[in-house]
């Protein structure tokens, strides 16, 4: 119910109904965070902080980037790895556990994010921004 509510306070806001395409985006982000957020965060023991993190900077680069090969609604999961739940995340695709809690130097995600060994997202490198985001998110465990 909050999350209806939510989805009709942002598409009612003057600035959301200038663009088509910002009502898309804003729609796509909203029904990801509705969908998918008792298993992103199933965590009860998140701080509000940590919380907030994630969904402003972590989960919408992964809708952006990532969802569209790693989640179970891609039509052909890449590398049997799935990226729109924790426990998947834990447990890892083809390659092994994409990230460790806590350790993100040892996390196959930074090493992806970095062009390491697998480079992903394929189509461009992330800011270094945003991979830092990635890296703080992982030592928040």
């Amino acid at each position: 119910m909050i999350h209806l509510r939510l989805i009709k306070r942002i598409i009612s806001f003057p600035s959301a109904r200038r663009s088509v395409s910002l009502n898309r985006s804003l729609l796509v982000c909203i029904v990801s965070v509705a969908c998918c957020n008792s298993y992103c965060i199933a965590d009860d023991t998140l701080s509000p902080a940590d919380r907030t993190f994630f969904e402003t900077k972590i989960r919408p680069i992964l809708v952006s980037h990532c969802y569209a090969c790693h989640s179970a609604d891609a039509e052909e999961v890449g590398g049997k790895l799935l990226l729109d739940n924790r426990g998947a995340m834990l447990q890892g695709g083809e390659s092994g556990p994409v990230l460790i809690p806590s350790k993100p130097d040892e996390s196959l995600l930074i090493d992806a994010l970095r062009y390491g060994d697998i480079a992903m997202p394929p189509e461009a490198p992330l800011p270094d921004t945003v991979i830092n985001d990635f890296v703080d998110w992982i030592k928040r465990g």
